[in-house]
């Protein structure tokens, strides 16, 4: 009788704090909203964001919209990442126009719909060695950064305000300093968001990278919601200035050179690239 008057407290001494984190723990995984089908471990982070807002963005919004915000956030392309030059970039631009793909700034009085089927993105151009390219090709494509802009609130991330729940804009071109409008575009959207990534916003590193080369690594998207420069809907005010509407978009990787000129940065020459997050440790 004494041992079974003391052992009932003892046991739930003993239990009671494990219920509590594994209760605790439940809570924690079922408040997460972003659980995309494909992780992407090697870069993953927990941010509050992902506990704020699903891959499909804000709730409510149109199916056009729902497509065009779960393609965003697509961390599934396969590999291997296929090499895509500027050319590339402007090719899919013009097939999307032959095909009449809608797209248009979204934010006039009455905007362009977006498309309501992106399966016609996919596969849209080969590249010189025949490999097709499209949305949701995995690419990997080398230039230099112009310049980077902290996105604002948008669908995709549910409308929420900060840094740290919207996406980091890279503009890149093929030569250094060159003029926007030559250049295309790549996203590091939010979730999962290494916190390094984020200094790349930080003008103490961008002084230095600006001068080197960078290797992008991430997904082909269209941005529908824009039209890009030298095109007749194009709006200074609205439209990000930029060559094509196709973009990196998101990033799964980026790489800094050593070296200071593309002829210097071969992109399959591994000696010569160092990992975004640890080069910004020790910017050359």
């Amino acid at each position: 009788m004494l041992l079974e008057r003391y052992a009932r407290p003892l046991i739930l001494c003993v239990l009671l704090p494990i219920v509590t984190l594994l209760v605790l723990a439940g809570t924690l995984f079922a408040d997460d909203k972003f659980i995309p089908a494909c992780p992407l471990e090697e870069i993953k982070q927990k941010r509050p964001i992902d506990a704020q807002c699903g891959p499909d963005g804000m709730a409510g919004e149109s199916p056009a919209t729902t497509a065009q915000n779960s393609a965003k956030n697509n961390l599934c392309a396969a590999g291997p990442a296929v090499p895509v030059t500027i050319g590339v970039f402007d090719d899919l631009q013009q097939a999307a126009e032959e095909k009449e793909i809608s797209f248009g700034n979204q934010h006039i009085a009455h905007p362009v719909p977006l498309p309501d089927d992106r399966s016609v993105l996919k596969d849209m151009v080969q590249t010189s060695d025949g490999t097709k390219v499209g949305e949701g090709t995995e690419v990997v494509f080398v230039g230099f950064v112009l310049k980077t802009k902290p996105g604002g609130a948008e669908s995709v991330n549910c409308n929420a305000t900060g840094k740290a729940a919207n996406d980091i804009h890279i503009v890149l071109t093929t030569k250094f300093n060159d003029a926007e409008c030559n250049s295309v575009t790549a996203e590091m959207i939010p979730h999962f968001r290494p916190a390094a990534w984020d200094k790349i916003t930080l003008q103490t590193s961008m002084t230095k990278l600006v001068k080197h080369p960078v290797r992008t690594k991430g997904q082909m998207f269209f941005d529908a919601s824009h039209s890009p420069c030298g095109h007749p809907d194009f709006l200074p005010s609205g439209d990000p200035s930029r060559r094509s509407l196709w973009e990196i978009h998101p990033v799964y990787a980026m790489d800094v050179c050593k070296n200071k000129t593309l002829a210097g940065c071969k992109i399959d020459k591994e000696s010569v690239w160092t990992p975004f997050d640890v080069w910004v440790k020790n910017p050359q």
